[in-house]
């Protein structure tokens, strides 16, 4: 446990600190989002967010703004990110245009990259290739509390 970084042994004693801790959320079945299907509760084990989203690679960052909506991507979720400096056509990321930070869809057209908000209300930004701009990161997640 001291290995994965869980605990940190004191030393000339038995004592040991506890440095992580994990609330763990029981799993108890499913549920259909079309037709219903019998509701048994049956316990499948036991998520924790460590387990879907590496805690090395990413960093969570509140959303604000409506131009995403379309993608369920909605004010006040918090986004979990993978921290890279490229990502592939058509990935959604989080980019860096003259010191402000954007979520939109990353399309690469010839010497171009355009930025596609996922809501009509909002044109594209477009961009030449080789600009002053910083990928942060590949979109993996979306956390919201109802």
């Amino acid at each position: 446990m001291e290995k994965k970084g869980f605990i940190k042994r004191q030393k000339n004693s038995r004592g040991i600190t506890l440095i992580r801790s994990y609330r763990l959320f029981p799993i108890l079945g499913q549920v259909a989002a079309g037709f219903p299907i019998d509701a048994q509760e049956r316990h499948e084990g036991n998520l924790r967010l460590e387990a879907l989203f590496d805690p090395e690679k990413c960093f969570v960052i509140r959303v604000k703004g409506q131009s995403m909506r379309d993608a369920g991507i909605c004010e006040g979720d918090f986004a979990i990110v993978r921290q890279q400096n490229s990502v592939e056509h058509g990935d959604m990321a989080v980019i860096i245009i003259n010191g402000c930070a954007t979520i939109k869809q990353i399309l690469f057209q010839n010497d171009k990259i355009i930025l596609r908000a996922y809501n009509e209300a909002f044109e594209d930004i477009i961009l030449e290739k080789g600009s002053e701009n910083i990928i942060s990161g590949k979109l993996v997640g979306i956390v919201r509390k109802l």
